[in-house]
C-alpha cells in the first residue's frame, strides 16, 4: 500500500500483515518544495506511482504543491522520475487555491490507465497527462470550469472517468458538477 502522509512524503506499507502493516520505504521533501502530500496512486505493471500534495492557497501564499511520478520497483527505495507539468497563466493566482488535489484513481470498473492520468488542479481545473514517458510527462487536455454562480474562481476538487471516457468532475467552490467526454 502506499500512503500520502501530508508533510511528511510518501510511504509505501507491506501490508501482508493487515494487522501489522510495515514501513518498507518512504521518499521525503522539503517543505519549500511541496509537501500536505495526498493522493498515490500506484501503476503496479509500470512500477510506477503518482503522488499529488494538495495546495491549499495560491503558489504566492505557500510553497508550490506538484503532482509527482515515482519509480517504485524497488519499493525500499521510491524515486522521483519527474513532476507533472504545472498549469500556467492567470489560473495560478486566482484563489483560494492553486495545485493539485486529486487523481481519476483507475478503480475496477472505471477508466484505467497506465499511460494517462487525469488531476483536479483547483482553480487550474482539470488536466490529463500523456505519462507514457515518465521522465518527461506531458499535459495532453485540459478543462478550466467557468467562474461559479455568485462570481468566485473554480475550484476542481474530484475527478472520475467511465471506461468510455465520460469524465465527471466536482467543484468545491460551489461550481457544481460537470460531466465532460474524453475521447479515448
Amino acid at each position: 500500500a502506499c500512503l500520502g502522509v501530508a508533510d511528511a512524503g510518501l510511504r509505501v506499507l507491506d501490508i501482508a500483515d493487515p494487522g501489522r502493516p510495515r514501513v518498507v520505504g518512504s521518499a521525503e521533501w522539503a517543505p519549500e518544495h511541496g509537501g500536505h502530500t495526498h493522493t498515490t496512486m500506484p501503476l503496479p505493471e509500470r512500477g510506477l506511482l503518482v503522488v499529488t500534495d494538495e495546495a491549499t492557497a495560491t503558489p504566492d501564499r505557500e510553497s508550490p504543491k506538484l503532482a509527482r511520478l515515482f519509480d517504485i520497483r524497488d519499493e525500499a527505495n521510491p524515486v522521483q522520475l519527474s513532476t507533472l507539468p504545472e498549469p500556467q497563466g492567470p489560473v495560478r493566482t486566482r484563489g483560494p487555491r492553486f495545485g493539485p488535489h486529486n487523481l481519476h484513481e483507475n478503480r475496477p470498473g472505471a477508466f484505467a490507465s497506465d499511460q494517462l492520468v487525469f488531476v483536479t488542479y483547483f482553480s487550474g481545473g482539470l488536466r490529463a497527462y500523456d505519462i507514457s514517458d515518465p521522465r518527461a510527462p506531458r499535459e495532453v487536455a485540459a478543462r478550466v470550469p467557468p467562474s461559479t454562480p455568485d462570481g468566485g474562481h473554480p475550484q476542481t476538487n474530484d475527478v472520475y472517468v467511465e471506461p468510455d471516457g465520460l469524465v465527471f468532475t466536482t467543484d468545491r467552490g460551489g461550481a457544481g458538477i460537470e460531466i465532460l467526454q474524453y475521447e479515448v
